[in-house]
């Protein structure tokens, strides 16, 4: 039983989910600098999960009976959908590291409803 356990672990999608939630704790309760923390070890995770995919460790309880096929094909695109989003992390990150946008919420009371405007300092 135990085995089955750290074998879920090595699910891709499992994995991802485990971390992304992580990294949003990681995140949300680092004091200084939390932005690009939590982006390098999104990315990092990210990286990780290729190598996941990459690897592929066969599960059969995630198969629902072979109605998903798991192929090379596959495997490519899920590997190259990851390393998009962690390119789009880094690009990100190098954008607002540079402009150094800093965006907050004000609102402001009108007469009858409440409007959300964002300024950009």
């Amino acid at each position: 039983m135990e085995n089955n356990l750290i074998n879920i672990f090595f699910v891709p999608e499992v994995s991802l989910a485990i971390l992304a939630i992580a990294c949003l704790m990681y995140g949300l309760f680092s004091k200084n600098n939390s932005f690009n923390k939590a982006t390098n070890f999104a990315t990092l995770s990210l990286i990780f999960i290729s190598f996941l995919v990459y690897f592929d460790f066969t599960t059969n309880f995630a198969l629902f009976e072979n109605f998903f096929s798991n192929t090379a094909f596959t495997k490519f695109f899920k590997i190259l959908t990851i390393l998009g989003a962690a390119a789009s992390l880094i690009i990100s990150k190098s954008i607002v590291s540079t402009n150094t946008l800093i965006c907050f919420f004000k609102i402001l009371k009108s007469s009858s409803t409440n409007i959300a405007v964002i300024f950009f300092i």
